[in-house]
């Protein structure tokens, strides 16, 4: 019985308010979101201050095991991939052999890419702020004329709410509309010609051609490394470091003396080092797990941190390489 008065009372609520409520204002016409064109679009004027583009280049090194010609050279495709996705201008490829003493024999390939001044682009439209929900007015059996009342007044503001945010929706739309056909081709032009670019720098590199050894002398690729690390790093918001060696010295006692390492000054935490041990099954026991264990102990002492990995690298480098 309850229930069925519930229901009237329901009825006669509904009643009255599509037959004697008006509102106070009338709400804007709402342009349906799928049917938005230019056509039926009100003018739209843009924020046009461009939005402040700032240049971040990578010092990217990639030291390599000599004794690993065919591996150096699928993993150089590899970096060209990955580089050709990540690269912007202004980064510096340096790549190094670990056998040759001196920088100047172990450098087989050293570019930047060019800077390309960005295009003058304001940002994309700013979506409106989402309307709070409105609680749905609560009913019971004893419903008076004042509740009844405010009632219509909640559903009222409802339903304008609603025709509110739709219109708005729509002037989104309009003006995300406006903003693709005045900036959205620059900005692809733009993006395609920093691809072009870079493309054509990685096509330079040559392939490996170091001459193959039983070991590997670290110490020596470090040096080079860290080297150039010491007097460049300080140009670029970080310097990435990548060893693509199973890290067996010959001789692991003397040498570190001649590591640069930590860097002076704000350089020191722009330090990136990834050390890809491919022959290693294995990165925590037997003669992979001591040398892991050795370099890792080498580079905490210097306070750099170093990760180890034994995998595909291609997804981690390109982790590395984001801005």
């Amino acid at each position: 019985m309850l229930k069925s008065k519930t229901l009237v009372i329901l009825f006669l609520i509904c009643s009255f308010m599509l037959t004697n409520c008006t509102l106070t204002e009338d709400p804007p016409t709402p342009f349906p979101t799928s049917t938005a064109t230019p056509t039926n679009c009100p003018q739209i004027i843009l924020d046009r201050t461009p939005v402040p583009v700032t240049i971040k280049p990578y010092l990217i090194i990639a030291l390599f095991e000599d004794a690993y010609q065919q591996e150096n050279n699928e993993d150089i495709e590899m970096l060209k991939r990955t580089l050709q996705e990540k690269s912007e201008p202004g980064d510096y490829f340096l790549m190094l052999r670990m056998e040759p003493l001196t920088l100047s024999s172990a450098v087989f390939f050293q570019d930047y890419v060019d800077l390309l001044s960005p295009p003058s682009i304001p940002p994309t439209p700013t979506k409106y702020p989402t309307f709070t929900p409105i609680p749905t007015p609560a009913s019971t059996s004893q419903t008076t004329v004042g509740q009844t009342a405010e009632a219509n007044h909640i559903i009222q503001t409802m339903i304008a709410s609603a025709l509110t945010a739709t219109h708005q929706s729509g002037l989104h739309d309009c003006a995300m509309q406006v903003w693709e056909t005045q900036y959205s081709a620059t900005q692809t032009s733009y993006e395609n010609d920093k691809r072009t670019q870079v493309k054509e720098l990685l096509t330079e590199i040559p392939n490996f051609s170091g001459e193959p050894i039983s070991k590997t002398a670290v110490w020596n690729g470090l040096q080079h490394a860290t080297l150039v690390m010491t007097y460049e790093c300080s140009k670029y918001v970080r310097c990435i470091l990548l060893i693509f060696s199973d890290m067996q010295e010959v001789n692991p006692e003397p040498g570190p003396s001649t590591v640069y390492l930590p860097l002076d000054g704000d350089s020191s935490d722009k330090i990136d080092i990834l050390v890809i041990m491919r022959d290693c099954p294995f990165l925590f026991n037997g003669e992979c797990g001591r040398w892991k264990n050795f370099w890792g102990s080498f580079f905490d002492s210097r306070s750099t941190k170093a990760n180890f990995i034994n995998g595909n690298s291609e997804q981690v480098i390109k982790s590395m390489l984001e801005r």
